[in-house]
């Protein structure tokens, strides 16, 4: 039995620490509160409470607080008919992140520069069905964020953690799943979301890359009246992205992302007013488009709202996770903001350029000085998160390598981000095509981590009695694993032609 969280008892912990040479005393003051505004847990669980507090004995058995100082997680506590989970956590001020910051980190996270891309996705999915699928693949996404969330707290209970990552809670689900049956495959599951996970953020990564190089190819070749290939100018800003990628200290990296996020949410609102002016009829554009173009819409769109590799970052630092999901949660609040955005841009840039419209709204902007300033601005600001954009791929790679390097770690480090900066520029140069990439990053990375894995995960770690009426919870994640196969399969089948035609 689950008890929600208004009927959860509300514990204070303190850790007090006294440093003793290398080992650390800790000292656990237990202090039972429950605010005015809850109610009344049921009379099982205050005499449970009661008995936590006078026997310690009972309480250890009962209650399990967490071994990191300064981050706990409440926790374990023995109720009727199964484990109630308290996912409340008290830490530091500093270390604590509160609704409002996460709030904005979420429609951050699910609406980056890909927001620039939903007119190119509206182009594959005509006007009316766009919006529809909009609606729906950020209802999906949305489920699948709370799914993973969901199983992260319930492992994270289970084996006693105060942070999960997206590939710790894969692991820990292969290792508690089928009565442990699946533990010798727990590395492995590792390994497959660190991989996807690498491959999706580089993907997307190289996509900016050639943003910004088609952008400055537009820009000079209209004042020079020169055409070149578009090859050689992604080839040449090299010189401009490896100092942009090689910093990879997170506080000098930090205070641009965030004047560049200002600058893009600026951006979108000036190439919102330039899509507005002389807008033509609601008639003059189709409402459905070919079927065989629907997979570059879903895979488009799977980039631009999905924010799947943040949201257990994001869960990690809040007090209070279960904001997080609990209708109506910040998760909700946000994905919704975002969902809205994303299909007023693609909406509207469609029905402005039509047929013409760019894998990147910012290359359909008139040749006038304002416009050319605001496609520069959409350039640079893309350039100034490349390095924070690097440090996620960079990480996992870095991890897998660094067992294996047993001196110089600072030279292998900075030469494997080298590679991949170079790495970035190469294949941009090799496939020059803004919407064959996000389309296909979509379709083959986010259609695993954003619907595979969470479907996957929650379906193993159900005990018999969390199956619901007539196993629906079951059938329902049967149907999200074979959504996210067939739109993998046939959403990189698209992409590749689209890749042949554009190039």
């Amino acid at each position: 039995m689950v008890y929600s969280p208004t009927e959860r008892p509300i514990f204070q912990v303190r850790k007090e620490t006294m440093e003793t040479g290398k080992n650390a005393e800790k000292k656990l003051e237990i202090e039972k509160g429950l605010e005015d505004h809850l109610v009344k847990p049921t009379s099982y669980v205050q005499a449970q409470l009661l008995f936590c507090i006078l026997f310690k004995k009972v309480f250890d058995k009962y209650f399990l607080t967490l071994e990191k100082p300064g981050f706990t997680r409440l926790g374990l506590l023995k109720g009727p008919g199964g484990v109630i989970y308290d996912a409340t956590r008290i830490t530091s001020k500093d270390q604590v992140a509160s609704s409002d910051p996460t709030l904005l980190h979420i429609v951050k996270s699910s609406m980056g520069a890909g927001v620039l891309a939903m007119p190119y996705a509206f182009k594959n999915a005509g006007l009316i069905l766009g919006v529809v699928a909009s609606a729906v693949t950020g209802l999906a996404i949305t489920h699948a964020m709370i799914t993973l969330v969901n199983c992260a707290q319930k492992l994270g209970g289970k084996f006693n953690k105060s942070q999960m990552s997206y590939a710790d809670t894969a692991e820990y689900a292969f290792i508690h799943g089928y009565q442990g049956k699946l533990k010798k495959f727990a590395y492995i599951a590792r390994g497959f979301v660190n991989f996807f996970l690498f491959l999706t953020i580089y993907g997307v990564i190289t996509y900016y890359v050639l943003l910004i190089s088609s952008t400055f190819k537009q820009v000079i070749e209209r004042y020079t009246n020169t055409d070149h290939d578009i090859r050689l100018f992604t080839l040449s800003i090299i010189f401009i992205v490896y100092p942009a990628g090689i910093v990879s200290q997170l506080r000098h990296l930090v205070p641009f992302s965030a004047v560049a996020n200002a600058v893009l949410l600026f951006s979108l609102g000036l190439i919102f007013c330039e899509i507005f002016r002389d807008l033509p009829p609601f008639s003059s554009r189709p409402l459905i488009e070919n079927p065989a173009q629907w997979p570059i819409f879903l895979g488009t769109s799977f980039v631009s709202m999905e924010g799947i590799g943040t949201i257990l970052p994001l869960e990690n630092e809040m007090k209070n996770p279960t904001h997080l999901t609990h209708s109506p949660g910040l998760l909700y609040i946000g994905m919704l903001f975002s969902v809205l955005i994303n299909t007023l841009i693609g909406f509207f840039g469609y029905l402005k350029y039509g047929p013409e419209t760019r894998g990147v709204i910012s290359l359909n902007l008139p040749g006038d000085w304002i416009s050319e300033s605001l496609k520069i601005t959409v350039a640079l600001v893309v350039l100034f998160t490349y390095g924070l954009q690097m440090t996620a791929p960079m990480n996992v790679a870095w991890d897998g390598i660094r067992p294996m390097i047993k001196k110089n770690n600072l030279l292998y480090y900075y030469g494997l981000r080298s590679l991949l900066i170079l790495g970035n520029v190469l294949i941009a140069a090799a496939i020059p095509s803004l919407g064959g990439i996000i389309s296909l990053m979509g379709s083959m990375g986010f259609s695993v981590i954003g619907f595979f894995v969470p479907a996957f995960i929650d379906l193993i770690c159900l005990s018999k009695d969390e199956h619901g009426f007539m196993k629906w919870r079951v059938f329902k994640n049967i149907i999200m694993i074979l959504f996210s196969i067939v739109c993998a399969g046939i959403g990189i089948y698209c992409s590749i032609l689209e890749m042949k035609k554009e190039s």
